[in-house]
């Protein structure tokens, strides 16, 4: 027995909305990662300051140049983070591009799904003036 039009319909509305869901997933955890990126960033900033704060007139620390490979690898570690941050801005970008493509296709597994249960409400309707 053959598959109605109205049951693959369905079934294909259902596969596009697991696609469409996965991939509000997928947006989603990209957003966390650039959340928890530009916080680390801001931290990193922050403590920075407070050490320039902090330590700019302890002279003692400056003379044993405590303070220079600490600034070195907090700047690494900030280009690294900026460089982690742009790959995650433009894999949001591609994964946005993806969600709306997927929501399109459940706007239109929708549309197809409705025009199939008005076609078969017509031929039912058909159906039952021929038979009285």
């Amino acid at each position: 027995m053959t598959k109605s039009t109205r049951q693959k319909q369905t079934e294909l509305l259902q596969l596009a909305q697991l696609k469409f869901q996965s991939d509000q997933m997928g947006m989603a955890a990209l957003a966390r990662q650039e959340t928890a990126l530009k916080r680390h960033l801001k931290d990193l900033n922050q403590s920075e300051k407070h050490l320039c704060k902090t330590t700019s007139s302890d002279a003692v620390l400056q003379r044993a140049n405590a303070i220079l490979p600490w600034q070195n690898w907090v700047a690494q570690r900030r280009d690294q983070m900026n460089i982690e941050l742009a790959q995650v801005m433009a894999q949001k970008e591609f994964a946005r591009a993806a969600m709306r493509q997927s929501f399109g296709q459940v706007e239109a597994a929708k549309s197809l799904l409705a025009q199939a249960l008005r076609t078969e409400q017509q031929t039912v309707k058909r159906q039952t003036y021929h038979r009285s």
